[in-house]
C-alpha cells in the first residue's frame, strides 16, 4: 500500500522522534450568559475521531451532543477562563454552554 504521506517532514521532539502536529480549521465564535445555547460544531470535525479547541473569556460549563442538546451548571462539565482541547464524542454534533455569573465568549476551533 503506497503511503500518501511521502515527503512529509513532522517536526520531532528530543529524541528524533516524529510529532504530529494539528492546526486550527473553521471557527465558531458566541456569546455565551446564564442561558443554556449551542452551536454546531465546526466544519471539519468528525464524529468520534475531531478535535476542538474551546476558549471561553469566563468560566463555563459544556456539553457535546445532538441538535436539542443543553446544559446547566449541574450537569454540564466545567471548564475555567481560558483554552481546553477536547475529542468530539461519536453522537455529538453540537456544543452548548452556559455560564453561572457573568457574559462572555466562547470561541470553538476545529482542529485539523
Amino acid at each position: 500500500m503506497a503511503d500518501s504521506l511521502t515527503g512529509i517532514e513532522l517536526p520531532t521532539d528530543r529524541s528524533d522522534a516524529p510529532v504530529q502536529v494539528l492546526a486550527p480549521g473553521t471557527i465558531v465564535n458566541d456569546d455565551v450568559d446564564a442561558t443554556t445555547d449551542r452551536s454546531v460544531l465546526p466544519t471539519g470535525t468528525s464524529l468520534g475521531t475531531g478535535v476542538v479547541e474551546v476558549a471561553v473569556s469566563n468560566d463555563t460549563y459544556i456539553a457535546f451532543g445532538t441538535s436539542t442538546i443543553t446544559v446547566t451548571t449541574a450537569n454540564g462539565q466545567f471548564i475555567p477562563k481560558g483554552v481546553s482541547v477536547y475529542r468530539v464524542p461519536d453522537d455529538a454534533i453540537h456544543l452548548a454552554y452556559i455560564q453561572s455569573t457573568t457574559e462572555g465568549r466562547i470561541t470553538i476551533t476545529a482542529i485539523v
